[in-house]
């Protein structure tokens, strides 16, 4: 529903929130993964939510596609691995 903007934003704050926890761990190890994929197909280099807001609007619409892509295949790779180790 939020777009790439707000659903970086959002696991931002909640990888901040209860540092040492286990979703919080969560939260920033997903953050860091899109990010890093997206730097490798979109950006080149740098933070994420700055890439974000100061690229055109072209770069962003590339950026969210390629990151729905990447989190799908994410999420089944992840069942397979999660189904398997109980």
């Amino acid at each position: 529903m939020n777009g790439l903007g707000q659903a970086m934003a959002m696991e931002l704050y909640q990888s901040n929130k209860d540092e040492g926890k286990s979703d919080a761990q969560a939260h920033e190890l997903l953050h860091d993964i899109v990010e890093e994929w997206l730097n490798k197909t979109v950006y080149g280099s740098g933070d994420l939510m700055e890439n974000i807001t100061e690229n055109d609007q072209e770069k962003y619409i590339k950026a969210q596609r390629e990151a729905l892509a990447y989190l799908v295949w994410l999420k089944k790779f992840s069942k397979a691995y999660i189904e398997k180790g109980g």
